[in-house]
């Protein structure tokens, strides 16, 4: 710049147009913070948010005493496929496709609510992409458990006379629908 006046006049613009110094908060207490504002507006039940907020702890467990505004791309990325891939304590095995989607769905939600506080500039979350199909239909009976439930059926028919028992088979067997056996 030619003269100083020149010179400050062109930090002050500057200074208008560059984002503000983001503020520092560890992911732990943007979590909390997060669920409180969450329940605050009656975005959620109370039950819904414990829930929750205990899915995205385990989730987010290795960043709860990082800044939120350390957390990258690449990291947001790894922590959701080594998500997909480990196992449950639960069942032993990695969680279904509608648990890691959703769980990658409340960690895109947290970290957009942290944007618009402020918090960070970008969300490292939004362009993560989930994997997996989630499962549609309903659940259908293993071999055993038809098997159980026809040999269970006609013992109730044949010592009780119970017809209800007779139809529940009789719908299996048939591949009828419960109003048509009725």
């Amino acid at each position: 710049f030619a003269t100083e006046p020149e010179a400050l006049q062109a930090k002050q613009e500057a200074s208008q147009t560059l984002p503000k110094q983001l503020v520092t908060i560890l992911v732990a207490d943007a979590i909390a913070e997060y669920f409180a504002d969450k329940l605050k507006h009656e975005k959620c039940r109370p039950e819904t948010a414990k829930e929750q907020r205990a899915q995205l702890t385990r989730f987010l467990d290795a960043e709860l005493s990082s800044p939120v505004s350390k957390l990258s791309q690449a990291r947001a990325t790894s922590l959701y496929h080594s998500f997909v891939e480990a196992p449950t304590q639960k069942t032993g095995q990695p969680p279904k496709a509608a648990t890691h989607r959703f769980v990658l769905k409340l960690a895109q939600s947290l970290y957009q609510w942290a944007v618009r506080r402020g918090y960070i500039g970008s969300n490292p979350f939004k362009d993560v992409q989930p994997v997996g199909r989630v499962s549609r239909g309903k659940p259908q009976l293993r071999f055993e458990e038809a098997s159980r439930l026809i040999t269970t059926g006609l013992r109730l028919y044949d010592e009780q006379q119970d017809l209800m028992a007779l139809a529940s088979v009789v719908a299996l067997l048939l591949g009828l629908r419960a109003s048509e056996v009725l």
